[in-house]
Formats: structure tokens, sequence, C-alpha cells
């Protein structure tokens, strides 16, 4: 089981969130995982879903979509839509929200220290293909609970293009400096 850092009460998370949270449980314990983080979007507060950190020192940022939810009086949904500019807009902001807090908490910018390799990710719980990837496409799309619980088989081809962290060591406690904490 990785390490968690949870932020809010499971009761109060939506099926989809908890869906990804079981597939999440089973990476082993040389993985963290934060659920539930704040970040900063042009200076707005909002909220991410997952991080995970691996092994290597590099980090995906996880978004879970909703399953599709539909209103009976408008006919409007309030899961994934298929607009793909706004979901890809919302990972490459949750990318860039860590990224900032990250370099902010470093004390001292220190010889060959790297920030980790961030990649932005999906979650949709429709489906059964992984979808890499590509310059087209800067984020990936994890469909459904199977693919996403075997993350760690996929986690270089999700990380594609990014090496490992100089100091894997050195990036876990800048996470956990930064995220490790499991208050809201």
């Amino acid at each position: 089981m990785p390490r968690w850092f949870i932020s809010r009460p499971i009761d109060s998370c939506n099926e989809s969130e908890l869906v990804a949270y079981r597939a999440l449980n089973k990476l082993d314990d040389s993985w963290a995982v934060r659920w539930t983080y704040d970040y900063l979007s042009k200076d707005t507060p909002r909220e991410g879903d997952f991080l995970i950190l691996g092994p290597d020192g590099r980090l995906l940022v996880l978004e879970v979509k909703k399953r599709e939810r539909v209103f009976a009086r408008s006919g409007r949904s309030d899961g994934t839509d298929g607009n793909v500019s706004r979901d890809e807009d919302q990972v490459q902001s949750q990318k860039d929200g860590v990224l900032q807090a990250l370099n902010a908490a470093l004390d001292v910018k220190s010889d060959g220290f790297e920030l980790p390799f961030i990649v932005p990710a999906i979650f949709s719980e429709t489906g059964n293909s992984l979808d890499m990837r590509s310059r087209e496409q800067p984020f990936s799309v994890i469909r459904g609970e199977a693919q996403l619980s075997r993350i760690a088989g996929h986690w270089n081809d999700l990380t594609a293009g990014g090496k490992n962290a100089r100091d894997p060591a050195a990036v876990r406690r800048l996470f956990f400096k930064v995220y490790g904490d499991a208050s809201p």
C-alpha cells in the first residue's frame, strides 16, 4: 500500500474518486499519493484530485472525471463531456500549480537539484484503453479501474520523455514538505 495523504473525508468523495482510490491503493510502499491538494491557477485557489509520486522521483497529476450525470431540467451534464480542450487546460493548470508550489518550497536552489518531472493525466471510468501522450495531446488519459490499478506497470509509458530525478530521495522530501500534511 502506498503512503497516503488524504485531505477529505472519504465518505464525502464522489464515486469516481473512490474507484481511483481503490485502484491506487494497490501500489506498494515505495509510492506516495496525495488525495486532494490545493494549487493556484492564475492566482485563483483551486483543488486537484490526486498527486502520485513514483519511486523514481517523477510525479503524476491525476484529474478524475466523474461519472456523467445528466440534469433533467437543463439536459446538461457534469461529467466528462468530450471537451478535451477544457480538460487539457484544467490538468495543465494543475501541473503548473504543483510545479509552482514545489519551486516556492525550495529553500535554496542547490546545484544539481532538479524539480521532478511532472506528467498530467486524466482518469475516466469509461472505456478500457490507455491513450498515451502525444505532441497533439500533452497529457495521458487512463480509462477504467483495471488500467489505473496497473499504473506501476505503465509508469514508464505514462512518464515517457521524462527522466528519473537525479536524487529521488530529495524529491520525496520536497513532496512531503509541500504535500505531506494531511490537512486541507
